[in-house]
């Protein structure tokens, strides 16, 4: 969607609908972008995931950060930008908070 990376992919994994009899293919959609924070990518996924849960699909958000043993807690947050603390006391990417908003459910730091 955003960036040059973006990329859709179909697995061949099947997931039973609510039609008895009917299978749908798993879909995945990649929101890439630069090193360059505050491009509204988390929005956009956001956005797009509450679209397709309205149109009735079954949405999973997961945020990627490639970081490596660090808290973006402990970032500065001109490096990383706003931390989200979730219910179960993780710090994370303000990301998940939209993630949590727009799909109106409780994630978990492992999101």
């Amino acid at each position: 969607m955003i960036g040059s990376n973006s990329v859709v992919q179909r697995s061949n994994s099947r997931v039973n609908s609510r039609f008895p009899g009917s299978s749908k293919t798993t879909k995945h959609i990649f929101v890439t972008g630069g090193v360059a924070s505050s491009l509204g990518k988390g929005l956009t996924a956001s956005s797009l995931g509450h679209l397709l849960r309205a149109r009735g699909l079954s949405v999973t958000m997961q945020k990627l950060d490639p970081y490596l043993n660090v808290d973006p807690g402990t970032m500065n947050p001109f490096q990383h930008g706003e931390v989200f603390v979730t219910n179960d006391g993780a710090e994370t990417d303000l990301d998940v908070g939209h993630y949590e908003r727009f799909l109106d459910e409780d994630l978990h730091g492992s999101a």
